[in-house]
């Protein structure tokens, strides 16, 4: 079960035309949780973190709350 503030990710993926970043990426981060994303370069770490903070930001915008500060 999730709760408000939480951070969930289902069946995730990205390419780059034929390039796949990461696919299948599933994870769900509580509220106050810390939680560190390693890798060698090039595995995906930047554009994962990219994509959440897309999603926080689109997720705020839709409720009318405007961008955070």
């Amino acid at each position: 079960m999730t709760q408000s503030g939480d951070v969930v990710l289902d069946g995730v993926r990205k390419a780059f035309g034929p390039v796949t970043a990461f696919d299948g990426v599933s994870r769900a981060f509580g509220p106050g949780t810390m939680t560190a994303v390693t890798g060698p370069g090039g595995s995906g770490r930047s554009t994962l973190l990219h994509l959440i903070g897309a999603a926080d930001a689109a997720e705020t915008l839709a409720r009318g709350e405007g961008p955070r500060r």
